[in-house]
């Protein structure tokens, strides 16, 4: 059933109507868990410190002269080979934030 497109389809709607309908959930599992969330977010301190140990990004990447603009892009799938595909799609990318925004948090406090 889980490679039935029909079925997750379905199942990611009604998981994100479940959400809506219970926005703070988590907020309050956590609140009311303490050990949950102290486990949790011992397990991503752990992780972060991994993650800064080995950076995620590849090593030979040239970082970019200027930092990425708001405005219209090109989106190709590229692949294995590093060739993109001919059929591209137009998307429109909002910068939210500058390149080097604030720190990852351990937990999930905050939402």
């Amino acid at each position: 059933m889980r490679s039935d497109a029909d079925y997750r389809d379905n199942q990611a709607r009604a998981q994100a109507k479940w959400r809506a309908r219970h926005p703070d959930y988590w907020r309050q599992y956590r609140a009311t868990h303490p050990t949950y969330r102290e486990r949790n977010c011992a397990m991503q301190r752990e992780r972060n410190a991994r993650r800064s140990s080995s950076p995620v990004a590849n090593m030979d990447a040239s970082p970019p002269l200027h930092p990425l603009a708001s405005g219209f892009y090109i989106l190709r799938r590229a692949v294995e080979t590093g060739i993109a595909k001919m059929n591209a799609c137009t998307v429109h990318i909002a910068v939210l934030s500058a390149p080097n925004g604030p720190p990852i948090r351990d937990c999930k406090e905050m939402t």
